[in-house]
């Protein structure tokens, strides 16, 4: 619970970036420390570890950037990820992605990225699902290359919007 309240904590909630037809939930509003994350909306567990394996965020109306230092890269068990649809506007990013190495599922689509893919994010060889659309994003050649070659897993990869020449 602590590093999800220190992930929240470099984050605001604004409901600058709107869109029509979404509902935008304030899942961490529930975020209380004292309680029981794994009671928290969008936050899944593993019940008898008691670790957090899955962050739904999507659409939370969460605002800020990506920092190298964010407590969710402390979240080692973590294998579904959706922060899809809040405010990350002109965030990179991070190479600190590939420390989380259990993700199967990362779904980064419409949250404002910029920037190049790290060639990190290929270490991520558990995904199954990854979505990066509807972002500023381009790959070097040989790092789409490499990403391709690492994910072997990889059944869905969803790239709308980006730039591949």
């Amino acid at each position: 619970s602590s590093s999800l309240l220190r992930f929240k904590s470099n984050l605001s909630i604004s409901l600058d970036k709107t869109y029509p037809f979404q509902n935008i939930t304030f899942k961490t509003k529930s975020w209380d420390e004292g309680t029981d994350c794994c009671k928290w909306d969008g936050v899944m567990c593993d019940h008898k570890e008691g670790n957090v394996i899955g962050l739904d965020l999507s659409w939370s109306g969460l605002a800020g950037s990506f920092q190298s230092n964010s407590a969710l890269f402390s979240l080692q068990n973590l294998q579904w990820l959706n922060l899809a649809g809040n405010d990350f506007d002109d965030s990179e990013i991070p190479s600190e992605f590939s420390k989380l190495k259990s993700l199967t599922y990362l779904n980064l689509s419409g949250i404002g990225l910029t920037s190049f893919v790290p060639p990190e994010i290929s270490l991520l060889s558990e995904l199954v699902s990854l979505d990066l659309g509807l972002n500023h994003l381009l790959f070097r050649s040989h790092d789409f290359n490499m990403l391709v070659h690492n994910f072997t897993k990889l059944e869905n990869m969803i790239l709308d919007l980006m730039d591949l020449s």
